[in-house]
């Protein structure tokens, strides 16, 4: 998911951002992707061709010629954070049919014409980005996976949205391991659940459902760049690695801690970032060294999410009053985590005003100890 739409929406930013000084037709060959209707949107900006026998012969010549000017490279997306990507916004769009089309399921399954609603995603050990790919819950990338947590955390911020009247709508391609209980309150969708399955053209739902959402409540996962892709705010819970966070000015996030497992205290986020955890991902090899350092990933609480959940929300209505100390936090977690970009610029998302009052001792850097 990450790589098809964030890399090709990039493309398709930087393109409008610095149009190319001679004339070129720039041809995309994709094999089959995530969602076909992303590509039918893609396709309506660029020449696109769909072809699995083309995607793998092209792909195969391009290992023998890697560098050659022929080919359009879209594995360097910017990390979504340059001025390439903010300027230009968003390159896709649905056609007025496609509109009056996502309005009517909007309301086919339970959201008022009008209403306000906002997507949530939690990762669990059953989920992958692609729609082809079934894992095996007990495999290492199942239970090990340093981003799965439990959507059960995510409840309470839920509900917080419902009692404003505000819907929400758990979302995901794969039946997920837990359903949402049946106690919850009646503006909590299950859609993944108990919706997607029933749908003819469940790809058409997902991209429209993320395009247009108040924000995207989700984690460490390519789901949340469909959303992203179309402008939409992100509030990110249990990011790790902290490469991850903050992708555009309007993001606020919140990251998972760290414990020493030998003295059950968690460790300062410049230790961390010292370790590594300013990356973009964790190989197995970099996850089982973290373990043999006693280094335990711990999942946010449901209260830091709904701290988290309230902050993003007031900021949208424009409610959002910060604390006298706020902008100083933020100042010391931008200071301690400079490579948080990976180029050494600033990061342009904010992290949770609450969780950096909350965790005041581990912004300590070298010179507080």
């Amino acid at each position: 998911m990450g790589r098809m739409y964030g890399h090709t929406e990039y493309f398709l930013r930087k393109r409008a951002y610095d149009p190319p000084k001679q004339r070129e037709i720039p041809v995309l060959i994709s094999g089959e992707p995530v969602n076909h209707q992303v590509l039918k949107m893609f396709a309506r900006r660029v020449r696109v061709i769909q072809s699995d026998w083309l995607h793998k012969t092209l792909s195969a010549l391009r290992q023998n010629s890697p560098d050659d000017p022929i080919w359009i490279d879209l594995g360097m997306t910017g990390w979504l954070r340059s001025d390439e990507w903010y300027e230009p916004g968003p390159q896709l769009s649905f056609t007025p049919a496609e509109k009056a089309r996502g309005e009517k399921i909007l309301r086919e399954i339970g959201v008022p014409e009008g209403a306000q609603y906002v997507c949530m995603f939690a990762k669990d050990r059953l989920y992958t980005d692609s729609p082809d790919t079934k894992l095996d819950p007990n495999s290492y990338w199942g239970s090990l996976d340093f981003r799965n947590c439990d959507i059960e955390t995510y409840l309470k911020a839920a509900t917080y949205l419902a009692e404003q009247g505000i819907y929400v709508l758990r979302m995901g391609i794969h039946k997920p391991e837990k359903p949402l209980s049946s106690d919850r309150h009646p503006n909590i969708i299950d859609y993944t659940a108990d919706i997607r399955p029933t749908l003819d053209d469940p790809e058409f739902t997902d991209a429209y459902l993320q395009a247009n959402c108040k924000f995207f409540l989700g984690t460490t996962s390519g789901i949340y760049i469909l959303s992203s892709i179309f402008g939409v705010p992100i509030a990110y819970a249990n990011m790790i690695p902290y490469g991850e966070c903050g992708r555009s000015h309007h993001d606020v996030f919140i990251v998972k801690k760290c414990r020493n497992t030998k003295t059950g205290e968690f460790i300062p986020f410049k230790e961390l970032i010292e370790m590594g955890m300013d990356s973009d991902w964790f190989t197995e090899e970099e996850i089982q060294a973290y373990n043999d350092a006693g280094i335990e990933i711990v999942d946010n609480t449901p209260d830091e999410i709904l701290d988290l959940v309230i902050e993003m929300n007031e900021r949208l209505d424009g409610k959002w009053q910060p604390a006298p100390e706020d902008e100083e936090l933020m100042r010391i977690y931008r200071e301690i985590s400079p490579a948080i970009c990976f180029d050494g610029s600033p990061f342009p998302g904010t992290a949770g005003a609450k969780f950096l009052r909350d965790n005041r001792p581990l912004l300590a850097t070298g010179a507080d100890k």
